[in-house]
């Protein structure tokens, strides 16, 4: 997995998000925004078609705790149907992304 910051709010990751050092990595990235006072974070997930419980769980505290606004956006059909069926895309405000 390769995560960048690419832009002020905004998160883009690729490749899989496989163990617990992505999750490690991508809530270091969140909680160094939220540190800097961001409200509203994007994050872009391109290639993954999983997303583990860890990465989930700290997300839903990120927003029903810490009152973060987050934009999960995601390309593949498998991981958007896995936020739908857990009843994420609504507080994530899940969008996928579309093929150019």
């Amino acid at each position: 997995m390769e995560l960048k910051e690419t832009g002020q709010s905004e998160i883009t990751i690729l490749g899989n998000i496989r163990n617990i050092e992505d999750y490690l990595a991508i809530k270091k990235m969140i909680i160094t925004m939220i540190d800097k006072g961001e409200k509203n974070i994007t994050i872009k997930v391109i290639e993954s078609m999983t997303m583990n419980s860890s990465i989930i769980g700290f997300m839903l505290k990120v927003v029903f705790e810490e009152k973060i606004i987050l934009n999960l956006r995601v390309k593949n059909d498998i991981l958007y149907n896995l936020l739908k069926t857990l009843n994420l895309v609504k507080p994530f405000h899940v969008k996928k992304i579309k093929d150019k």
